[in-house]
């Protein structure tokens, strides 16, 4: 049911330096105009961050998570040759694909810096994306702005602290289904914690009765 630069090499160890294995998730919001019965069955993933080799990897392993409970999906790398730096993955063309493929909802991961407007929220804080920044409302929005600065050359720097937020956004409305962020502070190597992270995405979307396992 429908509901809804350049390869920068220091984020692969911001990314999978900054993460654990045992990486949690700490921040989640769902629409409140969602019910139970409302599932995604059919998921678009798109990993939001520079850095090609990792990109690729959570996908795959997002990917790989899913088929296991029986939802279809689609990578961004599978469909586009270049790098997100280098594709628009907010223009029409993206939706015509989207439609085509019968895609009923966008799945963004996204690597953010913690001094972002894309704040951190601490645990047991209550998280509100959509008030904390009005363009969290649509896949266009967040995209658009979340995109052009995580392509920035030198966002990824040392000395920053970052965190892991997923979206999900129904491709008929392009409106926000569900949101979450996870902490990011303990080492981990980069196929451990794309495992874990895909298996902790896919576990609390499960949880959310927003996809349901058709293998069960």
């Amino acid at each position: 049911m429908k509901i809804f630069t350049r390869i920068i090499p220091f984020v692969v160890s911001v990314f999978f330096l900054g993460c654990s294995s045992s990486v949690q998730m700490t921040a989640t919001y769902t629409a409140p105009e969602i019910k139970a019965e409302n599932t995604c069955n059919n998921i678009f993933i798109s990993g939001v961050f520079a850095g090609d080799t990792a990109r690729k990897l959570l996908e795959e392993a997002v990917e790989t998570e899913l088929q296991e409970e029986g939802v279809s999906s689609l990578a961004s790398h599978e469909i586009w040759a270049g790098t997100p730096e280098d594709i628009d993955l907010s223009s029409e063309a993206l939706f015509k694909t989207l439609d085509a493929a019968e895609k009923d909802a966008i799945l963004t991961v996204s690597v953010l810096a913690g001094d972002s407007e894309s704040r951190f929220v601490q645990r047991g804080v209550t998280y509100e994306p959509i008030t904390m920044n009005p363009w969290y409302r649509t896949y266009d929005g967040y995209y658009n702005h979340v995109g052009r600065v995580v392509y920035n050359p030198g966002y990824y720097a040392s000395g920053k602290d970052y965190f892991v937020e997923i979206n999900l956004y129904d491709v008929d409305s392009r409106e926000l289904i569900w949101s979450a962020q996870t902490n990011t502070y303990i080492t981990a190597d980069l196929i451990t914690l794309t495992e874990n992270l895909a298996d902790l995405i896919v576990d609390e979307l499960e949880e959310e009765q927003l996809i349901l396992d058709n293998e069960a």
